[in-house]
């Protein structure tokens, strides 16, 4: 799989996945294919493809039910914040919604620091 040498892999793995749900070719309620079946179509590692998978989690986008597989989440919310998520930047969680994000300078000045604490 070709990659930009700044993304980790997970998130590569993590957006084709979340393109193909929306996309259409996994259904609400369907079944992915599993984590070995996934290995082979992105030709990454299962450690690779379980972090895609705990993200696409933590989004909201699917449900892990133990012994059973992993499965296209139902809800119609969108994204879904849990305290376990993990921190990153303001610009890249709108980049992972496909959204976009700017900064403007409003103002720039010099200002003197005020007296020292003693």
């Amino acid at each position: 799989m070709s990659t930009n040498k700044n993304v980790a892999l997970y998130v590569v793995v993590k957006q084709k996945l979340r393109e193909a749900i929306k996309e259409g070719q996994y259904q609400p309620g369907e079944q992915l294919p599993t984590e070995d079946e996934l290995c082979k179509m992105y030709n990454v590692s299962r450690t690779t493809i379980r972090q895609a998978l705990q993200q696409l989690e933590l989004e909201g986008r699917i449900n892990k039910i133990q012994g059973k597989g992993t499965f296209i989440s139902t809800a119609k919310s969108g994204i879904v914040h849990h305290m376990i998520a993990p921190i990153v930047s303001f610009s890249d969680h709108m980049q992972e919604l496909g959204r976009r994000s700017e900064t403007r300078v409003l103002e720039a000045s010099v200002v003197p620091a005020g007296p020292p604490f003693q």
